[in-house]
């Protein structure tokens, strides 16, 4: 549901979110993401250190990643590998069309 509903055209929108937290379960270390759309705070994670042959930095706390996320359902979302520059400052309330 969640790559179906952020690859439709149009299905998908950009907004900034702030690491807040690690976590590790089982082995699999995760980090998650807080971020707004329309004022309402949503959540989501991503793994890091090793996954899928390939290597997922360690994100810092407070680090600020842009979010795919779905339209018609802003809590399907996904943390995207692009950093946020610090010049961005002002985020839309329904997220951007592309990464800015």
């Amino acid at each position: 549901m969640r790559a179906r509903c952020l690859a439709e055209p149009g299905g998908g929108r950009y907004t900034v979110g702030t690491v807040y937290k690690h976590d590790s379960q089982r082995g699999i270390h995760r980090f998650a993401c807080a971020y707004y759309v329309a004022g309402q705070r949503y959540q989501t994670t991503r793994e890091d250190g090793i996954a899928q042959g390939r290597e997922l930095p360690c994100a810092p706390l407070q680090a600020r990643f842009y979010v795919s996320f779905a339209l018609e359902s802003p809590g399907t979302a996904q943390i995207t590998d692009v950093a946020v520059p610090d010049s961005v400052r002002h985020i839309p309330p329904a997220g951007w069309e592309h990464i800015p």
